[in-house]
């Protein structure tokens, strides 16, 4: 069992204007959703999805999610809307974009070039 992760962005979606309508949901008050899919050379579908809120929503901890075997497939951050122009231009300008999921640590779950 994997402790972290690290794969290949191959494809995005977005989702815009988001309301989610139950307060106790940790994407509660996301303007967008952005969600990164990918795999690295063990084939395994991955993906990291990135919730942006409006200011002032609280902010939940990230959080991961494991497969049948164990294996680390899904994770999520959650971030201020402030930030959303910096990863909108990684997704546009930048090649080779790869997603980090961590179970030891969520809070590293994030892109880099």
């Amino acid at each position: 069992m994997q402790d972290s992760v690290e794969f290949k962005i191959s494809g995005h979606q977005m989702i815009t204007r988001v309301a989610i309508p139950d307060s106790n949901h940790p994407g509660y008050g996301s303007f967008m959703i952005l969600a990164l899919f990918g795999a690295n050379s063990d084939n395994i579908s991955r993906r990291l999805i990135m919730y942006f809120l409006r200011n002032g929503s609280p902010i939940a901890a990230p959080t991961i999610q494991r497969d049948q075997n164990g294996e680390i497939v899904d994770g999520s951050v959650f971030m201020s809307t402030e930030f959303l122009p910096f990863v909108l231009d990684m997704l546009r300008n930048e090649k080779v974009l790869k997603a980090f999921l961590s179970a030891v640590d969520p809070s590293m779950n994030g892109i880099s070039t």
